[in-house]
């Protein structure tokens, strides 16, 4: 959820001033907070699962007689419409005025009968929008327009010019126009990114090779009245674009889940985090970028580049990375990126790459009392600059030590704009919300069936993570390997991951992957068998490189596989009516034909779709009649006037807004706990 403040943002001239104050202030809030929400009292209402989801989407307009799809640059006027009906806790603003977020009215509760609430909130969520859209307009799930960045594709038509794009991207593709308009904090970033930066965002992703297609390939009919900057940012062979639109533009599922602790969200994000680049390749939806078909499948390297505002001293190619008090050596990577670092401290073996620090920072949280576990991951994160500084925040009494402890807002500026694939976060103050981690990696996908399906995934393998203490870690260069193949074309089927193939726990082994007679439910009556942590590094045998359908459904080498995993879990459980059950087993159905190529991703099936189009000319170029069917299919498909056995299979819908009467008496249990943050 996007972090909004009110204020007067101050250009990237004035906040060079007030960059070290705010991140001091941000590391002062953080250890006065820190210390309050560790310190054992006041911390029952964290002991009960809350976790929600957020939902990006886009409204386009069909022109049927045309064959046009159009974004349609409303969504600051539809959220007024929808505060206005007392839906504003629902839905809620994004980067592009095309872009609508949407999320649940109240967490979800730790009952797993709950988890059959989830697909019947989002199918609410998606109608109470779209009942507000004129004719022929929709809101949709999809992670990318295919023609951002193309002429006319906007309602009301916009045009990149340096006219209207002077003072902010000078992007020659995306009016500054598309930008949400009724905050100053999109226009800030994207004015910022480009200042600290010292030129405009270069994003070059790689194009898909057709028959037909040139060779080599330069992006072409690319306006110069930049100055030609963005026709000499093109790369042979890339699909080029040069704006945070690009990036910010496009759409994800995010599921945040509070945990008991701080130790346990630390659990949950470097347990979690071994998951992302898996679940981006079963998710991948994003074959097109800027009107080509490229050679990546997910949206990642794209709002990776978009966001890109290292300078070229930081981007330089120098292996060398200063973990001293100089800030301005080399950093390796986007502030959009995998993470850098697992937090936990057992789990600091792992941490096997070098990563830049902003030592002097560490080292006052340190001697502050902040664990150096902690301590690194912050200041890791803090070697970042504040983009969006607010005048009124950083002068006066809110400058003030007695005033801005009371916040997280300086802390906070800096933690929400490392864009990782995890995210831990701060209880916020004078809240009941506990720690929490976020999980940042997935499209969003098509239907509210398939977003339910990922989300229920990730909810349940948290569960089982902290009720075994299963574990899943590999030294942080295989997981950045790994990261760095799930984006690519058909990833899902033909890339190989690292993962483990075994675990140790205390004691003596209890390997649940590899021993089929062992039972997750039997190990929990037993008490005794916990899994602990892996083999230490170097002993070898540890990881070996699966492909994504052995990781999900086993192998026949006796490797069990996530999913009969969890399976033998809900197995276990004796409170779970029938229909949870059956919506569980459509989501795991879902999950196990996607990674095992019965069904195609959304990148696969839309691929398809361009290739057998008759105006397909080989050449990987997306036309706008193209385009046009493709998202009218896509559209047909999702609202069930069409079905295609290929992408979705046919199920009965099981989920509800109410939790079953099975488990009312739990439910009164959980509600008399004093524990709510609706």
């Amino acid at each position: 959820m996007v972090l909004v403040a009110a204020g007067s943002p101050l250009d990237w001239e004035e906040s060079k001033a007030h960059l070290e104050w705010v991140k001091k202030a941000g590391i002062e809030q953080f250890i006065h907070f820190y210390k309050k929400m560790t310190s054992g009292t006041n911390t029952k209402w964290m002991e009960i699962l809350r976790w929600g989801d957020e939902l990006e989407g886009i409204i386009v307009e069909f022109d049927h007689e045309n064959k046009k799809v159009r974004l349609v640059l409303e969504a600051s006027e539809k959220l007024v419409e929808l505060n206005q009906q007392g839906l504003g806790d629902i839905f809620t603003l994004e980067f592009g005025n095309f872009m609508i977020e949407c999320v649940p009215q109240k967490p979800y509760k730790g009952l797993i009968n709950h988890l059959n609430t989830v697909e019947s909130n989002m199918r609410d969520r998606r109608a109470k929008l779209n009942k507000i859209l004129k004719t022929n307009q929709y809101y949709l799930w999809y992670p990318t327009f295919p023609l951002l960045g193309c002429p006319d594709v906007t309602i009301p038509p916009t045009h990149a010019s340096l006219e209207s794009n002077g003072d902010h991207s000078m992007s020659v593709f995306i009016s500054d126009e598309v930008i949400y308009p009724s905050h100053p904090r999109f226009r800030t970033l994207a004015k910022n990114i480009r200042k600290r930066r010292g030129s405009k965002v270069s994003i070059n992703i790689p194009v898909f090779k057709d028959k037909f297609t040139p060779s080599p390939f330069i992006h072409p009919n690319v306006p110069r009245w930049d100055g030609s900057d963005a026709y000499q940012n093109c790369v042979e062979d890339h699909v080029h674009g040069d704006a945070m639109a690009f990036g910010m533009g496009s759409c994800a599922l995010q599921i945040t889940f509070q945990a008991q602790s701080a130790d346990e969200a630390c659990q949950l994000y470097d347990q979690l985090a071994v998951l992302t680049p898996i679940m981006m390749a079963l998710s991948a939806s994003t074959p097109i970028f800027n009107g080509f078909l490229i050679d990546d499948d997910s949206r990642w390297n794209i709002i990776s580049q978009s966001v890109d505002d290292r300078t070229p001293q930081e981007r330089s190619n120098s292996t060398d990375v200063d973990t001293g008090s100089n800030l301005s050596s080399a950093v390796p990577k986007s502030r959009y990126s995998s993470i850098d670092l697992y937090i936990s401290e057992k789990n600091q073996r792992f941490n096997d790459l070098p990563v830049p620090i902003n030592e002097p920072l560490k080292l006052h949280m340190q001697q502050q009392g902040i664990p150096e576990n902690i301590a690194n991951h912050v200041a890791h994160l803090f070697i970042r600059d504040p983009l969006a500084i607010y005048k009124e925040m950083v002068t006066g009494k809110a400058a003030e030590p007695d005033n801005y402890l009371l916040h997280t807002n300086h802390f906070e500026n800096i933690n929400s704009t490392n864009w990782q694939s995890m995210r831990f976060k701060l209880p916020p103050p004078d809240s009941n919300i506990g720690w929490r981690v976020e999980f940042r990696s997935l499209d969003v996908q098509a239907t509210e069936f398939e977003n339910a399906a990922f989300a229920t995934f990730i909810v349940l393998l948290s569960r089982v993570i902290l009720t075994y203490n299963l574990n899943l870690l590999m030294p942080m260069s295989k997981l950045e390997e790994n990261f760095s193949n799930a984006s690519k074309r058909n990833a899902v089927l033909d890339g190989k991951f690292w993962f483990v193939n075994s675990l140790n726990c205390e004691g003596e082994k209890c390997c649940y992957f590899l021993d089929r007679r062992s039972s997750l439910a039997n190990s929990l009556d037993g008490g005794s068998e916990r899994c602990a942590a892996a083999t230490p590094m170097g002993g070898g045998g540890c990881w070996e490189k699966m492909d994504i359908n052995t990781i999900m459904n086993g192998s026949q080498n006796g490797f069990k596989g996530l999913i009969p995993m969890l399976r033998d879990y809900l197995n276990g459980m004796e409170d779970i009516d029938v229909y949870t059950r059956c919506s569980l087993a459509s989501y795991f159905s879902l999950l196990s034909k996607r990674a095992s190529g019965e069904l195609m991703t959304w990148a696969s099936w839309m691929r398809q779709f361009v290739a057998c189009h008759p105006e397909y000319k080989q050449d990987s170029v997306v036309s706008g009649e193209v385009a046009y069917d493709l998202m009218w299919r896509y559209t047909q498909v999702i609202t069930g006037q069409l079905e295609d056995s290929s992408i979705l299979f046919k199920q009965k819908n099981n989920s509800s807004s109410d939790v079953t009467k099975a488990q009312t008496v739990a439910q009164n249990r959980l509600d008399g706990c004093d524990c709510n943050h609706d």
